[in-house]
């Protein structure tokens, strides 16, 4: 957790794959991202469930609240591919003329400088368990988006195959002493077990340990 200013910032995320951030600023020529490997074949499945989302935010102050998930997915052999993934659903009041609930997501590939931005309006309060699914394939080297049951499609292309994965998930609040958000909880679950996947995948699509979904 970190404060800035009047902004609070949570990142969660293994000591592996932390530290391997770590080691990218000083050495990026050398260092992958992840810790968590994945299939090599196939299309490997894993899900960012919204426990708990506040109501749209109203008043006076600027008030800013974004939670959701980064995901850090590298590559190393002969070079090495680093891509950073943000999906955040972010809640805005600007008093003066905004108020919203975006679904953005963004992807950057620091090998190539490829990058590709997704803004998607959400309304809310959200539907019970409201869902993110992300589905990397492996053999046509892209990566999908299913937003909550609607299949968004391919919309990411990828260099060469994902060798490992690391999860962080994230939260930004900035709101004033007086908000009335002050108290409630803010809740995500990533879900990576077949189990526990519900949302609509291609055909033979598996979790990132190969389970069957």
């Amino acid at each position: 957790m970190g404060f800035f200013g009047n902004k609070y910032i949570f990142l969660a995320g293994s000591s592996l794959g932390t530290q391997n951030l770590l080691n990218f600023t000083q050495n990026p020529q050398t260092t992958a991202f992840g810790d968590v490997a994945v299939q090599q074949n196939g299309i490997s499945v894993f899900e960012y469930k919204f426990n708990n989302y506040p109501a749209q935010l109203t008043g006076v102050n600027r008030q800013v609240i974004k939670s959701g998930l980064i995901i850090y997915a590298g590559t190393q052999d002969t070079d090495i591919q680093n891509i950073v993934v943000n999906a955040t659903l972010d809640n805005v009041n600007e008093p003066s003329y905004l108020q919203s609930t975006n679904l953005n997501v963004s992807f950057y590939n620091f090998k190539t400088n490829q990058n590709a931005n997704y803004t998607y309006p959400i309304s809310i309060p959200l539907q019970s368990n409201f869902k993110l699914g992300f589905y990397i394939n492996q053999e046509s080297k892209q990566i999908g988006l299913n937003v909550n049951g609607v299949n968004k499609g391919y919309i990411f292309g990828l260099e060469k195959k994902i060798g490992k994965i690391s999860f962080f998930p994230r939260a930004d609040i900035e709101v004033p002493q007086n908000s009335s958000i002050i108290g409630q909880n803010l809740k995500g679950t990533l879900l990576t077990n077949s189990a526990d996947i519900s949302l609509s995948y291609p055909v033979g699509a598996t979790d990132i340990c190969g389970n069957v979904i």
